[in-house]
């Protein structure tokens, strides 16, 4: 019964519809679209991407040699930033992403003038779970990156994958051999290897806990949580060579994962999200656990180069004759 009334209740509405003008019908029609596109908008403004990390890949750049890949790009609350570097502000308007850098200029009378300039301004065709998917409008994405710029035409399209989905479900792991050098600050200068059965050597000469050489082996747990790290790794190139600006510290990863040895060499911040990740896990895994300091000198299967030792010479002062 309350179904033919309802029923009925519709094709009255219908009915009266069909008395009004055309322009009155037009306005009701086009507020039906309107509420329709703004409950799709709400389903992409309540899904939390801020807690999740997105690696962007773009086979070329129109004004570099560089290939990007597994770059990784962060939203908080208010900015995004892509391998640690801030790319600027943030909003999302319905469906339209735009990055902008804020400034202030000084005005008469002491006040201050809020100032926006768009460095990017992009259509959100999906967002979800697992990937972003977004049209350029206009500018620059990546914005500036380093020196170069990752321009797109409209009819592009930039993807950004969320990291979970690189997950690999089985992985061979044989060994990791980590070595860090100094920077300009207290970077620990370091050699790690950790092997499939979870035994582990350790030496580090500064600006660390653990002070010389020590061994050991790891808890199930925490095996477990480094091959956790690694299975979300992109082990396509044997190689892979990054920046190393001067004023950082340099890093050199040996990895055998199913029978295959990987080598990644550059600046740690330069990696892919997971490696970076990794090393400080392993770090902090090793600064935590009770290893067994040992007089032997220990051989590691990565190392880096020395650094100079810096020779002071002692002051004589002339002599002086009367």
């Amino acid at each position: 019964m309350r179904f033919i009334q309802e029923l009925s209740s519709s094709k009255n509405i219908t009915q009266s519809m069909m008395k009004f003008p055309s322009r009155i019908k037009f306005f009701f029609f086009l507020g039906l679209a309107i509420s329709g596109c703004n409950s799709d908008t709400e389903k992409i403004n309540k899904f939390d991407f801020t807690k999740e990390v997105w690696i962007y890949d773009s086979p070329s750049m129109p004004d570099s040699i560089k290939n990007f890949t597994d770059n990784f790009i962060i939203f908080d609350s208010t900015e995004v930033s892509m391998n640690y570097d801030n790319l600027g502000e943030y909003t999302i308007t319905n469906d339209t992403l735009r990055i902008f850098q804020t400034s202030y200029i000084e005005q008469r009378g002491g006040k201050y003038q809020k100032r926006i300039s768009d460095q990017f301004v992009g259509l959100i065709i999906k967002m979800d779970s697992t990937q972003i998917l977004i049209k350029s409008i206009r500018g620059y994405f990546p914005i500036k990156y380093k020196t170069s710029y990752g321009q797109f035409d409209k009819s592009k399209t930039i993807k950004l994958t969320n990291q979970k989905s690189k997950k690999k479900k089985q992985i061979n792991f044989s060994y990791i051999s980590i070595a860090s050098s100094s920077c300009y600050g207290t970077c620990p200068i370091f050699n790690l290897e950790l092997y499939k059965d979870g035994s582990i050597k350790f030496h580090c000469s500064s600006y660390c806990k653990k002070i010389g050489y020590y061994e050991g082996k790891l808890t199930s747990d925490d095996l477990n949580n480094v091959k956790d790290f690694i299975s979300y790794l992109n082990l396509k190139n044997d190689s892979t060579i990054f920046d190393t600006p001067e004023d950082a510290s340099i890093a050199a990863v040996e990895l055998k994962v199913n029978n295959r040895k990987f080598h990644f060499y550059g600046s740690p911040r330069e990696f892919q999200y997971k490696l970076n990740e990794l090393m400080h896990e392993l770090f902090s895994i090793v600064e935590k656990s009770k290893l067994n300091k040992t007089k032997k000198i220990l051989t590691f299967k990565t190392n880096l180069p020395e650094p100079p030792i810096e020779k002071t010479i002692e002051f004589i002062p002339p002599i002086v004759q009367d």
